[in-house]
């Protein structure tokens, strides 16, 4: 763990907004937006060391970053305290894949781009947190939005948050069908429920009557906004509905074993995904898929 200066958080923000730093986080969201994976690779590699000399600039020791590894190796073993950490941007290549592309002319370096932009806000995230460096927060890697005709711009302002007022939107088939779609202007989610092993009796003397089935959910999510939590809930014959924590992983699968006699054999399922838009701030996006089984 590093010391920090006193009025550090002012002081990022004084730096975040000099030119030498914004262009290049500005340059990076565009090339993620395009796809441009090789020009990508080198401005992720310039903003990851611009992050590390911000770090730098308001800790008392005062380190001299320099390059890429650098600031990888000093943010995530003296920033904080997890060296595990670099073998995940050694796994990604971006500092290897990086040198190579700026010394390469016929070569066509690739990367996981989702995975990279994912591994950067993440260290952000984590340094903001631990440190109350909130305004590092403004140098998350998001997807632009593109605007409208009659959107004024400015050139001096970051990549705009994603809009806070928006309604969810689910595909209304009267009845919920056993797969369903709900998405806002920042996430997709898709939810399915599938046949486990269907009805079956649980126990040797006293038999119970069980119910065997699974909940496939799928999120994308371009922004890489953070899901703070998803939450299933099954509706029954009680008056309070089943609950259970799902996986926030983009991709999950989670099995349910419940009696028959309070939960029929219709599963009624609604899920709902919270998701951070801001410092406080989050919105949800819920969702209801049925199944007879």
């Amino acid at each position: 763990m590093i010391k920090l200066i006193p009025d550090s958080n002012s002081k990022i923000k004084d730096m975040i907004f000099n030119t030498n730093v914004i262009a290049y986080y500005k340059s990076t969201c565009e090339k993620y937006t395009m796809g441009y994976v090789n020009t990508f690779i080198t401005d992720m590699q310039t903003l990851i060391t611009k992050l590390g000399i911000l770090v730098a600039n308001v800790d008392k020791d005062k380190p001299y970053i320099s390059k890429c590894y650098t600031s990888i190796k000093y943010l995530c073993e003296k920033v904080l305290d997890n060296p595990n950490l670099i073998d995940t941007f050694e796994d990604i290549g971006l500092n290897s894949k990086g040198n190579e592309n700026k010394h390469a002319i016929s070569k066509n370096t690739n990367i996981d781009m989702q995975r990279c932009v994912s591994a950067y806000n993440n260290l952000v995230n984590r340094i903001a947190d631990k440190y109350g460096l909130r305004e590092l927060e403004k140098i998350i890697v998001r997807k632009n939005h593109q605007p409208s005709n009659n959107t004024k711009t400015s050139n001096n302002n970051f990549v705009k948050s994603p809009i806070q007022k928006s309604q969810t939107t689910q595909k209304k088939t009267g009845r919920p069908t056993e797969t369903q779609t709900a998405k806002d202007e920042n996430l997709k989610v898709k939810a399915t429920l599938k046949k486990g092993e269907g009805r079956y009796e649980k126990g040797i003397f006293n038999k119970k009557e069980m119910i065997n089935f699974i909940l496939s959910i799928s999120i994308e999510n371009q922004n890489d906004l953070t899901i703070q939590k998803i939450t299933a809930y099954i509706k029954g014959k009680d008056e309070k509905p089943y609950e259970k924590k799902i996986s926030k992983n983009l991709d999950s699968i989670t099995e349910f074993d419940l009696p028959t006699d309070i939960y029929g054999g219709n599963i009624e399922a609604s899920i709902i995904v919270v998701y951070k838009i801001g410092l406080f701030k989050s919105k949800q996006i819920k969702i209801t898929v049925s199944k007879n089984f």
